[in-house]
């Protein structure tokens, strides 16, 4: 009987705390101060949620990858990328006019260190291109015939090359640089145009007296006597020229429409890649016979008196032959 009253006790007091809990939360709803039709005033002040700065390469190892692209690329025959061109689309944050800008245009991330710049890449070409970016940010992906790619990058100074394997045609693939500024957007456009390759001719004049080779450009050409023409896209070529007398490099530019001509004789046992200046030997033949006279390569006969015979600038040595006997002979020839 006494264990059963304890019990009631217990309940008696779990009801009283359950009414107390009630009664303080309808005297809390009803509150003047805390009415449910109020509505706690929000700061016009508060800025959007940001976002984040991008990652430095989208997946793992990516960025060298990169790197060995670009190498590649810029040590090879390559033709000049278009800059990118600032845009001047809308910002999707309304609240930016707190924020310190550099540029005119509004745009879609604050301009603030840390913050990405965004990059729209179009295709407008006829085949796909593939795209590498180094910098803050590393990225490679293709854009196919058409479309374009938006991607948020990390403000600062870039590599970009664009591959073009696909196209039709021998075209060269493009090297560029640009930078990219924290909250600005860029779009860099591609057409035809762009990618089509800009030629020019490199002209040899065979003046060896045989088969000339001719290595430029990757391509190994072999010319006979006379004047050949080489098409070449533009850019900075070293062409290595062989011929019986020996070989020679020659150092030249290609810009679009341009034509460098290169000329080549054999001399005094090498090629050389301008016409020498002339100058003589002069005979005095006192033998009283003809004389054989072995110079420059060349076999002369001599009759009695004076003969000049011309030579191109340069060391010689001169072997003299008579009916008496033979003797050698050395001078410069300027």
């Amino acid at each position: 009987m006494h264990l059963i009253n304890r019990l009631a006790r217990r309940l008696i007091l779990v009801s009283i705390i359950i009414a107390s809990i009630a009664f303080l939360t309808s005297c809390t709803s009803s509150s003047p101060t805390a009415s449910s039709d109020q509505v706690s005033p929000v700061s016009r002040n508060v800025q959007p949620t940001l976002s984040p700065p991008p990652p430095y390469e989208s997946h793992l190892g990516e960025a060298a990858n990169v790197q060995k692209v670009l190498d590649s690329i810029q040590n090879n025959q390559h033709g000049d990328a278009p800059r990118s061109i600032p845009s001047t689309s809308s910002s999707a944050y309304p609240n930016l006019s707190e924020y310190p800008t550099t540029t005119a245009s509004p745009s879609a991330h604050p301009h603030l260190p840390g913050y990405p710049a965004n990059l729209t890449i179009t295709n407008e070409t006829k085949c796909k291109l593939g795209f590498y970016l180094q910098g803050p940010t590393s990225r490679e992906f293709g854009v196919e015939v058409g479309k374009s790619i938006s991607l948020d990058v990390a403000a600062g100074s870039y590599q970009f090359g664009v591959d073009t394997h696909l196209c039709a045609g021998k075209v060269p693939p493009l090297f560029g640089k640009d930078a990219y500024e924290a909250g600005s957007n860029y779009t860099l456009t591609l057409s035809q145009e762009n990618i089509q390759p800009k030629t020019g001719n490199f002209v040899v004049e065979n003046n060896t007296g045989a088969k000339l080779t001719v290595k430029v450009g990757g391509t190994t050409h072999t010319l006979a006597s006379g004047s050949s023409s080489i098409e070449l896209v533009e850019g900075s070529y070293t062409a290595v020229i062989s011929a019986k007398c020996g070989t020679v490099n020659d150092d030249f530019d290609i810009t679009k429409g341009s034509t460098y001509m290169g000329k080549y004789w054999c001399t005094g046992g090498e090629i050389i890649t301008r016409l020498p200046e002339t100058g003589y030997f002069y005979v005095d033949n006192n033998t009283g016979a003809t004389l054989t006279i072995n110079v420059g390569g060349k076999t002369y006969k001599v009759k009695p008196g004076s003969t000049t015979i011309e030579l191109p600038e340069g060391s010689y040595a001169a072997k003299i032959s008579a009916k008496c006997g033979s003797t050698n002979e050395s001078g410069v020839v300027e």
